[in-house]
């Protein structure tokens, strides 16, 4: 059946809005550096744009430009990463000595080679729910496992797969795992190709790379006992639009098209920009002038969590992440995070909602750290998955894994 031209309109417009939504949020997303780079290439693949070297932004107050770029501080390592988190875990001086001796032994990968023995196992399978996902695996095989099950894909086709028929999927004995799982082609396809979103050297994205420097969005000073809050866009290259050829007349109807599609991108590159720039600037402004305390080194942080923002700006609260997101703002403290000036509601209240949301998960699938910090999130509090992890230790409640054994008595063990 074919569509109506009507119909057919109808739909081309949707996709196209879609298209342009996700690009802006995209362009949301993306570090100062990183949008500068975006606007050079577009710049070079559109015609109608071109660098406008009159018009410069003018400093903030009170700064110079050295003052503004500076290094990212070195990140920490995976063993840094890693004893943070054990020390947030791991209460227990025996159960911390442990952790620390397992860390020791992680190969390049992230793996654990040499044999464990039986009195750290329970350390071991804590520390394998630590970020990133996959860490303190024994093997390829348990590496992908640990991440499908922290994916929340435990009861899927290619958990099932990996965890018992590794060897047929490695080397690629499909038909053989179609007969064996009673699956389509398809099916086994699809399940396959889940496989390419993992990885196989968890500890990869702490390999040494060079570091990129920070742009801030925006800058802080305080004037007259006063705080005020300045954009700063001195690494993003000022463009206009060459207008000389928007208004040209005689073209040929195919050279009309090409000219009001550049048109139309260049359009939507300006907008989607200053979209950004009223977003951040109004998210800064409203963090700034509830966390003057803070700022004045008088007093903690008010508690202000994402929802909150997501609430007060109508957005969705993914788009209030994408914006905080490789932000930052230059402060008479130094340059810091956008991030760092939200903090979520009291530690109290998120431990008695996780108690009951744990209270009513379903036994036989419960509920992981992941998923938990993914419903606290939900519910106004920003608490990480290792967050959680500590706070189910504090009150004794197992793992996922631990609390689905205790109601079925799986034995299940992966070799």
């Amino acid at each position: 059946m074919e569509l109506s031209p009507k119909l057919q309109a109808n739909c081309q417009q949707k996709l196209i809005l879609t298209q342009a939504m996700l690009r802006s949020l995209e362009i949301l997303q993306l570090s100062q550096l990183e949008l500068g780079e975006l606007i050079r290439d577009e710049i070079e693949k559109n015609p109608l744009l071109e660098i406008d070297s009159d018009n410069f932004t003018r400093l903030p107050v009170g700064q110079k430009t050295e003052q503004i770029f500076q290094d990212l501080p070195a990140r920490p390592s995976l063993s840094e990463h890693l004893q943070t988190q054990m020390r947030e875990v791991f209460d227990h001086p025996t159960e911390r000595e442990i952790a620390e001796q397992l860390i020791g032994l992680l190969d390049e990968r992230g793996y654990i080679t040499e044999l464990i023995d039986p009195s750290q196992r329970s350390v071991l399978l804590t520390l394998q729910t630590f970020d990133p996902p996959g860490i303190f695996a024994r093997s390829c095989q348990e590496t992908f496992l640990i991440q499908l099950e922290r994916s929340g894909q435990k009861e899927s086709l290619i958990f099932q797969l990996v965890q018992h028929a590794f060897d047929d999927l490695l080397h690629a004995r499909y038909g053989k795992l179609e007969k064996k799982f009673r699956v389509s082609t398809a099916e086994l396809t699809e399940a396959i190709s889940k496989l390419a979103r993992l990885k196989t050297r968890p500890a990869s994205e702490f390999e040494t790379s060079p570091t990129k420097p920070i742009y801030p969005d925006l800058q802080v000073v305080k004037v007259d006992e006063k705080w005020i809050l300045e954009p700063i866009e001195d690494a993003l290259p000022k463009f206009r639009i060459k207008t000389e050829y928007c208004s040209l007349s005689g073209l040929p109807k195919d050279q009309k098209e090409t000219l009001k599609g550049f048109t139309a991108s260049a359009n939507w590159l300006i907008q989607a920009i200053e979209r950004r720039k009223q977003l951040l600037f109004s998210i800064g402004t409203h963090l700034v002038k509830n966390q003057t305390a803070y700022l004045d080194n008088s007093g903690p942080l008010e508690s202000i969590c994402p929802s909150e923002l997501a609430i007060l700006f109508s957005v969705h609260e993914s788009t209030i992440s994408r914006a905080l997101a490789d932000k930052y703002i230059s402060s008479p403290m130094g340059v810091i995070p956008l991030r760092s000036l939200v903090s979520s509601h009291g530690n109290e209240s998120a431990k008695q909602l996780l108690i009951q949301l744990i209270a009513r998960e379903n036994k036989r699938k419960p509920l992981t750290d992941d998923q938990l910090a993914e419903n606290l999130k939900k519910s106004g509090y920003d608490v990480a998955r290792r967050t959680v992890a500590k706070y189910r230790m504090q009150f004794k409640i197992g793992s996922a894994l631990a609390r689905r054994r205790c109601h079925s008595g799986d034995s299940h063990t992966v070799s």
